[in-house]
């Protein structure tokens, strides 16, 4: 209401401005009634904003409306709105979405590069705000996307990803940043993990160049922690007597390796915990691959310094391909289900671990592949080169054979014009021949005075 009053008297006070201007100062007349204001909305600007969570609708739409007042009259920086106009974005009202996604538009229209400032921490706001209506209707998992009879999924963070996606340092950033919570190291609980795969796994990609960024860094991160997760993981199964310590790239049945699982799987359950993330990562690439058709080949030539306008190539996005991380998803409803049995527990355990250890020795593979046909290609590649640079060095039958002929001629010359010189018999008798038009023998020719050459096999004792 406050705002509404002063917005009125600042309309009202620029009217007269118009008639006064001419005799009055602009410094003096703005400065007390817009501080008054401005101090008035730093002061109450936080818990306006924690009103974003509200379970009511009107609240939700009154903060909006609050907000725009606020970046019309320019009475804080926009920058400690940016996250919640992210959140807003994400609301399950159609109508506060459109109107939070105007106001991001605005903002970033007149302030570049600000959205991109607080865009992970926007996305983290969204998340709580997911969590909150999660509690509120009692939904068993958060997931990141949103999906419409007769439409494709998309991501709750569609449109911040449109508006990031045009600037390639920030875009870069901005999914560096998401990737990076996929870490152990950063703490990340399972179901904003989850929440985070579900954006990824369907943001509005365009270009090449943005899929490959995302797949070559889940090959950096997976090829340096997936197998030593494993190997810590098959550190702490202790065989039974009927069986052997089996090797991690053996394939041991579920049943087999459950029962050398003690009770007790304290130990076992940290490193499933820990390995969440790998896992998560690697079914969101076999999702993206299977999306937007995109071969291990592919991945492994890509090169992040390269120009983008070698991957500017636009990518087709195929129908009803569904991510659904199954363990991770089962995984959720285990924690929050606490009359889970043990031994039920424990067989999940298994399955996440038969599942990321298939995962981790394909995608492996996938890499030895990958690096057989470079070694393939480069020396094609270098052969084809070679070929070219001696191509002109290569004689057909015909030339080879003139040559030869030509050479053994000149051999000849010089050799008896030495022995005519010389005064010996032979000279003198080739020099009159060659004269008179007779024909005179050479190894491996017969020539005729007048230079005319046929080819003929050498003779016995030349």
């Amino acid at each position: 209401m406050y705002l509404q009053e002063e917005e009125s008297r600042m309309v009202k006070h620029d009217k007269e401005w118009s008639k006064l201007s001419k005799n009055e100062n602009l410094k003096e007349m703005g400065d007390i009634s817009s501080g008054m204001a401005s101090s008035i909305i730093q002061f109450y600007l936080e818990d306006i904003l924690k009103s974003t969570f509200h379970p009511n609708s009107g609240v939700r739409q009154t903060v909006l409306t609050v907000v725009q007042s606020i970046i019309q009259q320019g009475l804080v920086h926009p920058i400690q709105i940016v996250p919640y106009l992210i959140c807003m974005g994400t609301d399950v009202e159609e109508a506060l979405r459109h109107f939070a996604d105007e106001h991001l538009l605005n903002i970033e229209k007149k302030y570049p590069g600000f959205i991109h400032m607080k865009s992970y921490y926007g996305i983290h706001l969204s998340y709580k705000l997911q969590s909150f209506f999660h509690d509120t209707n009692e939904v068993k998992v958060i997931r990141g996307f949103r999906l419409k009879e007769d439409r494709e999924p998309f991501a709750l963070n569609a449109f911040l990803y449109s508006l990031l996606r045009t600037s390639k340092r920030h875009r870069r950033a901005f999914l560096h940043c998401i990737l990076k919570q996929f870490d152990e190291q950063e703490n990340t609980s399972l179901p904003e993990m989850l929440y985070l795969s579900d954006n990824l796994a369907y943001f509005p990609y365009q270009v090449q160049d943005e899929l490959l960024f995302i797949l070559h860094h889940i090959n950096i991160t997976t090829s340096v922690s997936g197998t030593s997760l494993l190997d810590a993981f098959h550190k702490q199964i202790q065989p039974n007597q009927n069986m052997e310590k089996f090797n991690l790239e053996e394939e041991v049945k579920e049943e087999d390796i459950l029962s050398c699982v003690s009770e007790d799987n304290s130990a076992l359950q940290d490193f499933i915990i820990a390995s969440q993330g790998c896992l998560l990562l690697l079914l969101l690439r076999e999702h993206l691959k299977k999306l937007y058709g995109i071969s291990d080949t592919k991945i492994g030539q890509y090169n992040p310094s390269e120009s983008s306008k070698v991957y500017d190539k636009p990518v087709n996005r195929k129908s009803k391909t569904l991510f659904d991380p199954k363990p991770i998803i089962e995984s959720i409803k285990q924690v929050s289900n606490s009359t889970v049995s043990c031994d039920t527990s424990r067989k999940i355990l298994v399955k996440q671990y038969t599942l990321i250890k298939k995962l981790i020795i394909q995608f492996d593979n996938d890499v030895e592949e990958n690096e057989k046909c470079e070694k393939v290609t480069k020396v094609q590649e270098s052969f084809q080169d070679s070929n070219e640079t001696t191509h002109s060095d290569i004689l057909t039958p015909t030339q080879s054979l003139a040559n030869s002929v030509h050479q053994q001629v000149n051999i000849y010359k010089m050799k008896n014009k030495v022995a005519f010189h010389d005064g010996s018999l032979k000279g003198l008798r080739a020099a009159q021949n060659h004269g008179q038009g007779r024909e005179f023998e050479m190894p491996g020719l017969l020539c005729h005075s007048r230079d005319r050459l046929d080819p003929r096999p050498p003779m016995m004792g030349d």
